[in-house]
């Protein structure tokens, strides 16, 4: 029997985990005024690219563990989740100067599928828990 939920979680997160890697092969993240990439600045601001591209390392737990989902997703693996998709948001929280949705705008698009992913990840492991814990309480 084929778990669905787990394809979908593990398709995303291997999504995001290629986009991260393509997204290294940019130019990287741009000013938000679009004048210059942050890796051509001699400022602290020159590292904000590896928040994206950590990604490709931070997202290997998740894809792992969606191979420990049976049959639902439990609270252990809810909260194992949402922690390295927090870690993930306080990378990007992190970020200094550079705009991801500047990037985007001019035509980034690794860094769109990885925003895309991403938020995709988050909406799909927060839907099946709920869904799982709702319809189980109802039998």
């Amino acid at each position: 029997m084929i778990n669905t939920k787990k394809i979908i979680l593990i398709c995303t997160a291997i999504i995001l985990i290629i986009c991260s890697k393509l997204f290294s092969k940019t130019q990287g993240l741009v000013y938000p005024s679009g004048e210059g990439f942050v890796t051509e600045s001699m400022s602290c601001d020159s590292d904000d690219n590896i928040c994206i591209e950590g990604g490709a390392i931070l997202f290997i737990p998740f894809f792992v563990f969606c191979f420990t989902i049976i049959k639902k997703i439990y609270i252990f693996e809810f909260i194992l989740g949402n922690i390295v998709l927090l870690f993930q948001l306080c990378l990007i929280i992190a970020i200094d100067g550079g705009s991801i949705v500047k990037t985007i705008i001019l035509g980034n698009i690794p860094l769109l599928g990885w925003t895309i992913s991403y938020i995709l990840l988050i909406a799909e492991l927060h839907g099946f828990f709920i869904y799982e814990h709702k319809s189980y309480r109802k039998k």
